[in-house]
């Protein structure tokens, strides 16, 4: 059974200070990679804004 999202950051905010949560949770197939193997953030920014994630 998959988790929500807003369980696994009430989760999280037992053990992380607030101001470090995530704002939102996605959960995806497959994330960009740039050249060096780093994460996209550009990408993910996009995705994150596509998919309404985003204030």
């Amino acid at each position: 059974m998959p988790r929500r999202p807003t369980r696994s950051l009430a989760t999280c905010s037992r053990h992380i200070a607030r101001y470090k949560l995530p704002k939102a949770i996605l959960r995806l197939d497959h994330i960009e990679r740039s050249p060096s193997g780093k994460a996209d953030y550009r990408w993910a920014s996009t995705v994150a804004v596509e998919q309404g994630a985003t204030p």
